[in-house]
């Protein structure tokens, strides 16, 4: 059987759909942007309570009005909480970070599906992971991935397939030998992220 094999070049919106991939396999996801809302709820309640003046207090005329003029500036904090936050994270999403975070990640890269494991190799070299060490072979309405632990892996996006052919031999022959292998890495555990549970629905 001729190993099947296929060549990719990604791209950073690759590299967003396999980190919210992987975080939503790890249970992350969720947790830290609900974590990051909580703090903000938390954070304009406790910003409200201290500016606001309850009604049955004497309060002289002037620090009323120096109460109702000072409101705007208790939100002045969160709004440079939200500015700094989304800052950092478009940094953190520029091609040049990935770049520095994973040197050679946008490279020409060839995948091949061997007797012996999963080969990559590019100008930087060649790896071979053997059958056993693969955690799962997971599919998406736009990519496979195969992961190595809970957030690290490989992406192949299916545009990067000359044809429906060749993809489907590929995704063939990584189900032969992982059935051989690594029974586990097939398991079902849900199909990619929401967002593509409602595409498929759709």
């Amino acid at each position: 059987m001729d190993p099947a094999s296929v060549t990719v070049q990604l791209n950073p919106l690759d590299l967003k759909r396999f980190s919210r991939f992987a975080a939503n396999n790890a249970g992350t996801w969720l947790s830290l942007r609900t974590m990051v809302v909580l703090a903000l709820v938390a954070f304009g309640v406790g910003f409200s309570r201290s500016f606001r003046v309850h009604p049955q207090e004497s309060v002289p005329h002037e620090h009323v009005a120096s109460a109702g003029t000072s409101v705007p500036w208790g939100v002045a904090p969160i709004a440079l909480f939200l500015v700094i936050f989304w800052f950092l994270l478009w940094r953190a999403k520029r091609p040049s970070a990935y770049e520095a975070r994973s040197p050679g990640v946008f490279k020409l890269t060839t995948y091949e599906v061997t007797e012996h494991g999963f080969v990559s190799r590019n100008e930087r070299g060649e790896s071979v992971h053997y059958w056993h060490a693969i955690l799962r072979f997971a599919e998406t309405n736009e990519d496979f991935y195969v992961m190595l632990a809970k957030q690290n892996g490989h992406i192949l996006p299916k545009r990067c397939f000359p044809t429906l052919e060749a993809m489907a031999i590929f995704k063939n022959q990584m189900h032969l030998y992982l059935e051989k292998h690594a029974p586990g890495a097939l398991a079902e555990k849900g199909r990619g992220t929401k967002s593509e549970a409602r595409e498929s629905r759709e």
